[in-house]
């Protein structure tokens, strides 16, 4: 997984109370998997805005945490600010972040266009190469239903206003801070009493079964 998410440079001079939002995302998925944050930033740090995950680390994470945290952001940012897409893009990407292509290895022509969030898809597109190939959740759990139980907890996740009150109010304290140390962001997302952490636990949901 990319270490960090970054904005695509198409977009030069990003909103930064967006930017906020998106990296919100990522933090409370990735706090939620139990990752361990180094920092958070809504400023460039060595060209390079985002969350910063703590390396050593690494070895702990898995596919679910990986897509999770990966569309955390995107999705943070389609239902916490919508304006802040055109109205049918926003359409789409509520019901998904990842959306079909006839070929996995390029991003499907105009969809992430002036959104930022190569960094966030890419990976998990050059994952789906081999959509069948199985995860690391379990015997017979292929890679793509991983994607899909990710997209679904995130969806259900953020359809309930309390979740995303607590987004927003994660969202104003990165504005506020730019840079915050991993422990302080951490605790942010642990002490917020409108996020349910658990609604984001991984579980094979009904409907999305072993192939």
């Amino acid at each position: 997984m990319h270490n960090e998410s970054a904005i695509n440079s198409k977009l030069a001079d990003p909103d930064p109370w967006v930017v906020s939002i998106h990296e919100a995302g990522h933090l409370i998925a990735g706090v939620a998997c139990g990752r361990i944050v180094e920092f958070v930033s809504i400023e460039l740090v060595e060209g390079i805005r985002g969350c910063r995950w703590d390396p050593s680390k690494k070895h702990e994470w898995n596919d679910y945490s990986e897509f999770l945290s990966l569309l955390a952001g995107p999705c943070a940012q389609v239902n916490c600010a919508p304006d802040s897409l055109p109205a049918e893009k926003t359409v789409l990407f509520r019901e998904r972040i990842i959306q079909p292509t006839e070929n996995p290895r390029s991003l499907p022509e105009g969809i992430y266009d002036y959104t930022g969030w190569r960094n966030d898809v890419i990976p998990i597109y050059s994952r789906l190469i081999m959509p069948d190939a199985p995860s690391d959740m379990g015997f017979f759990v292929t890679t793509s239903k991983v994607v899909n139980i990710a997209e679904e907890k995130l969806k259900s996740f953020f359809e309930k206003e309390s979740n995303r009150l607590g987004t927003l109010e994660v969202a104003r304290k990165l504005l506020k801070h730019k840079i915050v140390r991993g422990a302080t962001s951490a605790e942010w997302v642990q002490s917020n009493s409108n996020l349910c952490l658990v609604d984001l636990d991984w579980d094979l949901s009904p409907g999305i079964q072993p192939e």
